[in-house]
């Protein structure tokens, strides 16, 4: 019994002494964990694992993270996508013309804005949208805006963070009918109409439904001419056609006002013309005035033949086109071009129209009057 007992009281002194011992590591770790000194190789261990980890960290998966939060912020910065869409051709049939917007930003969209702008104006008239979801809005343009002078037009849009960005420009042709197009619009190089039995140059703008010329000879009571290059003679056209002027004149005892059927006014977009060499008589589609643009070391200036003097004459007409009016321009090179902005900032660098007028051109074209 007493050797069972001295068994069990070493027993229970051995163990003790082992978690005294154990206790003994860990608090001298807690303690002085860092430190440079080492009494012990346990100690070493502790304390040099402790000294790497109070360093500052530069983990790969910090970057990471950091990584992360800067492309989402770049993302909510960004401003929103927008979309505009719009009928290839407006009808002004009474039906609403409607524009329609899709917009998609993380942030949410705060507003949309129609921007539209009248052919021959500087300004732009904005119209509030409406939203039909979070992303579609639609407004109606009233038809008081769409007229011969056509409009080109985008949509401006907001996020909720402010930020905002603008649809692709919506051009489309317009429709008008045989009361809208005539020679008493506003610009018109003729308002009150063609003189009688004065030669002038006329052109059309706008591309007519019906553009076949009726009773084509002076007999008639009036005339049309156009000149040929091909064959350097005066020919009588059975039509006209977008771009070019004719030759007209009448015999009619009061001013003749043009009032053609019914057309289309183009896209208020750039249009160019290709020129053969010598003269072309030339004019504009738009119905309002409108910048030009030509290489002055190839292509001439604008010429206008009118009653500006004391008699009627040539002038330079400068660097705009007049609707209704036809020019002389002389070019040195087959296939040169003679561009027309409608607006000055449609130009492919957005500077404005470069000057045409040249000195050293002599015009020997004559009109006679008889």
């Amino acid at each position: 019994m007493n050797t069972i007992m001295r068994y069990e009281l070493t027993l229970l002194l051995f163990l003790s002494q082992v978690l005294l011992g154990q206790d003994l590591v860990l608090k001298m770790a807690q303690v002085t964990a860092g430190q440079s000194q080492a009494s012990s190789d346990a100690f070493s261990l502790i304390s040099s694992t402790s000294s790497q980890t109070s360093e500052p960290s530069q983990s790969d998966s910090f970057s990471v993270a950091q990584g992360i939060v800067s492309a989402v912020q770049g993302i909510y910065s960004l401003p929103p996508e927008v979309n505009a869409f719009l009928a290839d051709t407006v009808q002004k049939d009474g039906m609403p013309i409607r524009v329609q917007g899709v917009l998609v930003d993380i942030n949410g969209i705060a507003s949309a804005d129609l921007y539209l702008q009248m052919g021959g104006d500087d300004e732009h008239v904005v119209i509030p949208m409406t939203a039909l979801n979070d992303s579609i809005f639609e407004v109606a343009i009233d038809t008081s805006l769409v007229t011969v002078q056509n409009f080109r037009a985008f949509i401006r849009g907001a996020d909720n963070m402010a930020y905002s960005n603008d649809s692709d420009p919506l051009a489309p042709s317009v429709r008008f009918d045989e009361t809208e197009l005539s020679t008493a619009i506003a610009n018109s190089r003729y308002p009150e109409g063609i003189p009688p039995r004065h030669w002038r140059m006329v052109s059309f703008p706008g591309e007519l439904d019906e553009p076949g010329i009726s009773k084509p000879e002076v007999e008639g009571g009036h005339v049309f001419y156009e000149w040929s290059l091909g064959d350097s003679s005066w020919t009588v056209p059975d039509s006209v056609y977008l771009g070019k002027a004719y030759w007209f004149r009448h015999l009619y005892s009061d001013p003749l006002p043009f009032d053609p059927d019914s057309g289309t006014a183009i896209p208020l977009e750039p249009f160019p013309m290709t020129l053969k060499q010598g003269w072309n008589m030339v004019g504009s589609p738009f119905a309002f005035p409108v910048q030009v643009v030509a290489d002055p070391g190839i292509v001439s200036g604008i010429y206008f033949y009118g009653d500006s003097t004391d008699k009627d004459g040539w002038e330079v007409q400068g660097y705009e086109m007049d609707p209704w009016a036809g020019y002389a321009v002389h070019s040195e090179s087959e296939g040169a071009t003679l561009e027309l902005l409608p607006y000055t900032d449609a130009g492919s660098d957005g500077s404005a129209a470069r000057s045409t007028v040249s000195s050293g051109w002599n015009l020997n074209i004559a009109a006679d009057g008889k």
